[in-house]
């Protein structure tokens, strides 16, 4: 002890602890007397809390979203194209004139009274085998002025038209150069047929039944190939109902091999021809009618192949067997009708017709 005493009490090392406490009382007193820092106000305004005020002063800003990139305009789609030709020519109430109405006809007038009747399109027999003369390939049509003024006339007043061709088959280079005469058609003005139809029916000229068969459904191909896919193409064929009271006529008829090129077909339902339709209501002008659309739709495997029927020749009609034949055409679903042929139609007869439309 008196060791540690004697170190303590040296002047080198008294000097030092003294000065080190007097320092520190002095710094202990300076704190103790030291003022309180005085704060800065901030201004608050008078309506609102401070520590409201304070929280939004000191909240960070909220970001401001970037403006959308704007879409880049997309070009228009074009429309679809229908899968295959438009045959709105066949729609509705037609009428029929042949080579043999070109000297009884005026065109201009006997359009204008179509059109006033109802009918939405004119079919204009162009040519035939032997008219013009079965050797000019270079005649396409029979009376190339008058074609044009059919044409002419039957757009004028608001009508489509279909020119047809009656061929032979014996001469397939002629009769398929007198049909796609009529798709590639135009008048002095630009005018054309809006589609065309083949009369299937003249047998006489070829030698037997099997090489018509065939020449038929070649005349066909050819003519499809030489149009192309996108021409409406109907194909006027016989009424089945006909061709089972002489079906030996008819043997080997090629019905599926005409429905892969025609569109649509017309078959030459001929009511006015049956005379037993007290006996035989399918052979009536409502039976025949309906019976030979679904005959015709049953044969060329195609339930839902669109028909235009050429109900009786209409000079030996009457009224109340066109009521029925409307009747069955709308029963059947069938795109138009028509009588054959204009010359003959009496006018009492064009209401009823109408409702073809």
């Amino acid at each position: 002890m008196r060791t540690i005493w004697r170190s303590l009490a040296r002047p080198f090392v008294i000097g030092p602890l003294v000065v080190l406490c007097a320092a520190s009382a002095v710094g202990a007193l300076a704190l103790r007397e030291r003022p309180a820092a005085v704060r800065t106000p901030i201004s608050v305004p008078y309506d609102e809390p401070e520590f409201v005020f304070r929280a939004r002063a000191i909240a960070p800003p909220t970001p401001t979203p970037p403006s959308p990139k704007p879409k880049p305009r997309l070009a228009p789609r074009p429309a679809p194209r229908p899968a295959g030709p438009s045959l709105a020519a066949f729609r509705g109430l037609g009428t029929w004139v042949d080579l043999y109405d070109y000297q009884a006809l005026t065109p201009e007038t006997a359009a204008a009274d179509m059109a006033a009747h109802g009918v939405r399109t004119l079919y204009l027999q162009t040519a035939r085998w032997d008219k013009p003369a079965a050797n000019d390939r270079a005649a396409l049509f029979a009376d190339p002025a008058m074609v044009e003024r059919w044409v002419v006339a039957a757009h004028a007043s608001g009508m489509r038209i279909v020119g047809w061709y009656l061929p032979a088959y014996d001469d397939l280079a002629r009769d398929v150069a007198r049909t796609t005469a009529i798709a590639a058609y135009r008048t002095g003005g630009g005018e054309a047929f809006d589609a065309l139809a083949v009369d299937i029916e003249y047998k006489d000229q070829v030698s037997s039944l099997a090489a018509w068969n065939a020449d038929v459904a070649e005349h066909l191909r050819r003519v499809r190939r030489a149009v192309g896919v996108r021409y409406p193409v109907a194909a006027i064929v016989p009424a089945p109902l006909a061709m089972q009271i002489r079906p030996q006529n008819w043997v080997g008829f090629p019905w599926q091999a005409l429905a892969q090129q025609a569109n649509l077909f017309m078959p030459m339902a001929y009511w006015s021809f049956r005379d037993d339709c007290s006996s035989d209501p399918s052979h009536c002008a409502y039976g025949y009618t309906k019976g030979n659309v679904e005959q015709v739709r049953a044969l060329t495997g195609r339930p839902n192949l669109p028909v235009h029927v050429l109900g009786g020749v209409a000079d030996s009609i009457t009224t109340a067997d066109v009521a029925s034949f409307a009747a069955a055409e709308k029963a059947s679903g069938c795109y138009g009708g028509s009588l054959y042929d204009y010359q003959t139609t009496q006018t009492a007869w064009w209401g009823e017709l109408a409702k073809l439309n």
